[in-house]
């Protein structure tokens, strides 16, 4: 008997592919089902998981959003009081200065209603329809 090895014989039509090139089919190459299996089912979890936390942070967030536009700002409504308090205190001396009469100071209507009257005898332009 030849115990000499011979080189395989490849079928015809399929190239020649030997275990040494780059890319070339080996017997011992095998795909490993189980380890491709649990790469995926522990990707997949792990994307679920990423994904279940965004939303509920996102949802705790807008929560904590709504909250903050529902409760009013302290500083604000002071600052409403104190602006509204100072408008009063205005309104109530401009009274004040009316019942006066102090000469040289005329209230604000009346002044409105003086100029009116001086130039209401002004020449109107042509084309201005008259009030």
């Amino acid at each position: 008997m030849n115990t000499e090895m011979k080189p395989p014989v490849p079928e015809p039509g399929v190239p020649a592919v030997s275990e040494s090139e780059a890319g070339g089919y080996s017997h011992g190459a095998d795909l490993n089902v189980t380890l491709v299996a649990t790469v995926g089912i522990v990707a997949a979890i792990s994307l679920f998981v990423l994904i279940v936390g965004i939303q509920a942070w996102f949802f705790a967030y807008r929560a904590d959003e709504q909250e903050l536009k529902t409760v009013p700002n302290q500083m604000l409504v002071e600052q409403t009081r104190l602006q509204q308090n100072q408008l009063e205190g205005i309104a109530s001396a401009d009274v004040q200065l009316r019942n006066l009469r102090i000469p040289g100071v005329v209230p604000i209507n009346e002044a409105m209603d003086r100029v009116v009257q001086r130039y209401a005898s002004a020449a109107i332009p042509a084309g201005v329809p008259k009030r």
